[in-house]
C-alpha cells in the first residue's frame, strides 16, 4: 500500500461530453454509461442528469468520482497542508482492474435500471479493501419498496472481470455476487428494518465497502506503518464535477457554502439554479456487518449494527468539489463490509444563485435533478 498520489486539476467540461454516453431515460432523468470500456476509467464510470429534448442526449449533468479510500484522524486531516497532513491521513492506493455491471430488473409491476461500478484498493489477500457504488433508477411507472440493495464484489481469490451480457447485464462485472445489503437501520432485534419507497425516476445510491486480508489486522495499526496515532475513521472521498453549469451554485445545510466551515458535518447539499436543481440529503447512519458465508441466492449478509458517518465537503472551486465520508474505523476488521445510503432528489428553483465567500455569482440553464458516475481509477492526495 502506498501513501498519497497527486490530485489533478479539473477543468470545465462542455455538454459535448454527452455524446460519449449511453444514456437511459426515464422521465426527464437520463442515467449514463461510458461507450467506451477499454481502461478502467471507462469501465467504472457513470452519470445522471437532466435529460435533453427529445432524443437528444443531456447537456448538463453532474459527474462524480472515488478518489480513494484513507485512514485519517479526523480532527485534524482537512486543517493542515502539504506535508504536515502525513500523520494525519493513509491512503490506500487502487490496485484492481475496474468493474462495471448494468442491468434494467423488473421487480413485481416495478422496474428499475440498476449500475455498480467499483475497484480493489490495496491487497485484499494481505490487507486491503473493495470499493464500489450500486444505484438504482426508477424507470417504470410504479413505486419500489425495498430495505435492500444488491452489490458486486472482488475477494482475493476472485479478481478477474466476469461476463453477464449473456443474461442482459455487462461484460466488465466484478466477479463476486449479486449480495443482499440491508440498507435500513438494525432494529433492536438485530434484524434489517422497514422498507423505504422509491417513486417513478427516483434515483439512490450505495457506497459499499469491505476489508479483507490475513494480515490487516496487524497492519493496520493506529501509530505504525504510516496510519496515524489517533485514527479515528476511514474515508470514502468521492469528486464531484459539473457539465454544463459551475460547482459555484452549491448550497451546504441550506446556506451558501463556506470555505472557513470546513471542517462541519454535512447533511445536505444542493446545486440550485433559476431552473431547478438537485438536492443531496445525508442520512447520519450507515451499516455495517459480516461478509462470511455470503450467499447470492437473496439471502441478506449478517448486519451487525448501524453506526453514524461524518461527511465533509471542501474544496470546491468552478467546476468541482471534494466530499469525504467518514466511517467509524473502531471495531473495522478483516471480513467487515459497511453499507451507506444517500438520497437524491429534484430541487426547486433558485430565485437567485448569491455565493458565499469563496465563490461567483453564476446563473446556468437548469439541472433538473440527479448525479453519479464513479471511477475507480486512481487516488489522489487527502492533502
Amino acid at each position: 500500500m502506498q501513501l498519497l498520489a497527486t490530485l489533478a486539476a479539473a477543468a470545465l467540461i462542455s455538454g459535448a461530453d454527452a455524446d460519449t454516453w449511453t444514456w437511459t431515460k426515464s422521465g426527464k432523468l437520463c442515467a449514463g454509461a461510458k461507450k467506451k470500456c477499454s481502461t478502467v476509467m471507462e469501465c467504472t464510470s457513470m452519470a445522471i442528469g437532466p435529460c435533453g429534448s427529445g432524443e437528444e442526449p443531456p447537456t448538463r449533468f453532474l459527474k462524480s468520482s472515488f478518489v480513494g479510500m484513507g485512514f485519517l484522524d479526523e480532527s485534524h486531516y482537512l486543517t493542515c497542508t502539504g506535508k504536515a497532513c502525513e500523520p494525519y491521513a493513509k491512503v490506500i492506493e487502487s490496485t484492481g482492474v475496474g468493474y462495471r455491471d448494468a442491468n434494467v430488473v423488473e421487480v413485481g409491476e416495478g422496474k428499475y435500471a440498476y449500475g455498480m461500478a467499483g475497484n480493489v484498493f490495496g491487497d485484499l489477500k494481505s490487507a486491503g479493501a473493495y470499493l464500489g457504488l450500486a444505484h438504482y433508477l426508477n424507470v417504470g411507472t410504479k413505486d419500489i419498496t425495498t430495505n435492500t440493495n444488491q452489490v458486486f464484489s472482488a475477494t482475493p481469490d476472485s479478481t478477474a472481470r466476469k461476463d453477464r451480457s449473456s443474461s442482459g447485464g455487462s461484460p466488465y462485472g466484478a466477479p463476486d455476487g449479486p449480495y443482499t445489503v440491508c440498507i435500513s437501520d438494525v432494529t433492536s432485534e438485530g434484524g434489517c428494518g422497514p422498507v423505504r419507497t422509491f417513486k417513478p425516476s427516483e434515483y439512490k445510491f450505495s457506497i459499499f465497502a469491505h476489508v479483507s486480508g490475513s494480515n490487516y489486522t496487524e497492519q493496520v495499526v493506529p501509530g505504525q506503518n504510516g496510519f496515524p496515532v489517533n485514527m479515528t475513521h476511514v474515508g470514502v472521498r468521492m469528486k464531484l464535477e459539473v457539465v454544463g453549469f459551475r460547482a459555484s451554485e452549491l448550497q451546504v445545510n441550506d446556506r451558501a457554502y463556506d470555505a472557513d466551515k470546513v471542517t462541519e458535518d454535512i447533511t445536505s447539499f444542493a446545486f440550485k439554479t433559476a431552473k431547478g436543481g438537485v438536492n443531496f440529503t445525508f442520512p447520519t447512519k450507515y451499516n455495517i456487518g459480516q461478509t462470511a458465508g455470503a450467499k447470492t441466492d437473496g439471502t441478506m449478509l449478517a448486519v451487525d449494527e448501524t453506526k453514524t458517518v461524518k461527511i465533509k465537503i471542501h474544496s470546491v472551486d468552478k467546476t468541482s468539489l471534494m466530499i469525504d465520508y467518514l466511517f467509524d474505523a473502531t471495531g473495522l476488521v478483516e471480513g467487515t463490509y459497511l453499507i451507506y445510503d444517500p438520497t437524491v432528489a429534484a430541487a426547486p428553483a433558485a430565485q437567485d444563485s448569491s455565493l458565499g465567500k469563496n465563490g461567483a455569482h453564476a446563473r446556468t440553464q437548469g439541472l433538473a435533478a440527479g448525479m453519479i458516475m464513479i471511477i475507480l481509477a486512481g487516488l489522489a492526495s487527502w492533502m
